[in-house]
């Protein structure tokens, strides 16, 4: 089994301010790299690597023995593993990452997977003719959307710093990106004086209470519990999804108005609390762009209306 699949050299970002444009990028010297046996903790694989500088990509190739059994989601998860050592590899020696940090992007769209005679395993949208003619199809799909320029808010200009978490999840390329950028504005209005006068009155715990909990022999002497004590104070009768829940749903938002958006704001708060651990997040394509992108679109649209 022969598989192919470019990794494109790519950039994070760079650098403008006025009169000036910085940027971080590399070069691949070299045109080979030949083909070496056994690694990548694949026994029988044989990889090599082709520059192609006017792609800024290496095309990597995978021979594998057709003795094996053939799991393509395997081979999948091996060349995602790959992508990331050889970019680790980029980082060692990058002295300005301030300009951008250079990454390998996998073109899956040119992945490759082509059996050899003495293989009958067809690759998905593959048609094998004969021994030397084999087909494979692939699907390109693009979206556009019309705006008009008029469309654009000159005339009726309004701004809120609420914008700049918003614009931050749109550049973001990954999808943890985007939540943690969005999921700030979440944030913010629990920081807001509208929420704080809602609910920082309804304290779980009055003085007199957190004073005995202090008082206790096992805490008394203890100054890290009888801070954790002190943090006891801040908590509230009604939790946070149940506090949350209620700010928006006076906002009479459309998002609010169909499925079941209390469960999935929910599942929203804990996937926040995964977001940092390492791990697939399940639902997470789910939950970013059907609920909490429209949610915080629609929590700046009401916001903005509010400065009219």
């Amino acid at each position: 089994m022969e598989i192919t699949v470019p990794l494109k050299l790519k950039s994070s970002h760079n650098i403008q301010a006025i009169n000036y444009r910085g940027n971080s990028d590399i070069e691949i010297e070299g045109q080979k790299y030949e083909a070496i046996e056994n690694i990548f903790d694949m026994p029988g694989c044989i990889v090599s690597l082709e520059n192609n500088k006017a792609n800024s990509s290496i095309y990597l190739k995978l021979e594998l023995d057709y003795n094996l059994e053939f799991d393509e989601n395997k081979v999948k998860l091996k060349i995602e593993e790959i992508a990331e050592l050889f970019s680790f590899n980029l980082s060692i020696q990058d002295t300005n990452p301030k300009y951008g940090t250079n990454y390998f992007e996998i073109q899956w769209f040119d992945y490759k997977c082509i059996p050899t005679e003495k293989e009958n395993y067809l690759a998905p949208h593959t048609m094998k003719f004969s021994d030397n003619l084999t087909i494979t199809d692939s699907l390109e799909m693009k979206i556009i959307r019309h705006y008009h320029i008029k469309s654009f808010p000159i005339e009726n200009w309004k701004y809120d710093e609420i914008l700049h978490y918003f614009y931050e999840g749109l550049k973001s390329n990954y999808n943890k990106s985007k939540f943690f950028h969005w999921f700030l504005i979440l944030e913010r209005i629990e920081n807001s004086v509208e929420y704080k006068s809602l609910f920082n009155s309804d304290k779980l715990f009055i003085d007199d209470e957190i004073q005995q909990m202090k008082m206790l022999p096992v805490i008394c002497d203890d100054d890290r519990k009888k801070c954790i004590i002190t943090e006891l104070k801040k908590r509230t009768k009604k939790s946070r999804l149940d506090k949350l829940f209620e700010i928006l749903d006076k906002r009479n938002l459309d998002i609010f108005k169909i499925g079941n958006p209390k469960d999935n704001l929910k599942l929203i708060i804990n996937l926040r609390n995964k977001l940092f651990h390492s791990g697939n997040i399940p639902d997470l394509d789910r939950l970013l762009y059907e609920f909490l992108y429209p949610l915080v679109y629609q929590i700046i649209e009401y916001d903005l209306n509010k400065l009219s």
